[in-house]
């Protein structure tokens, strides 16, 4: 038996998900990004509903790296979509195996 077959989701996971409106600056995302010590932040719509993801990957390639402001550019134009989920009760190896066929 393997690890990846006991572990589930949750306990990997950061919790609690750090959010940001669709509208807000790619500046205000990097500041939640260091403020929580993340490396990610899920973008949502006004009534809470998951939209896309922003890594600080993105803030490189689509911001910095293209001499762009991070205070005049929006969330919804540098998120990565679609979101892709799974369930915290799943199992580590399912999401390893989905994140593998997905790239």
């Amino acid at each position: 038996m393997r690890i990846t077959d006991e572990v589930l989701v949750r306990e990997v996971m950061s919790s609690p998900v750090i959010e940001s409106k669709e509208d807000e600056s790619a500046e205000e995302i990097a500041r939640k990004m260091m403020k929580y010590k993340v490396g990610a932040i899920i973008v949502t719509s006004e009534n809470g509903s998951p939209l896309g993801i922003i890594t600080k990957t993105d803030l490189v390639e689509k911001v910095i790296a293209k001499n762009i402001k991070p205070s005049e550019v929006k969330a919804r134009d540098i998120m990565s979509t679609p979101l892709q989920t799974i369930e915290p009760e799943a199992k580590i190896e399912d999401a390893l195996r989905k994140m593998s066929k997905l790239g």
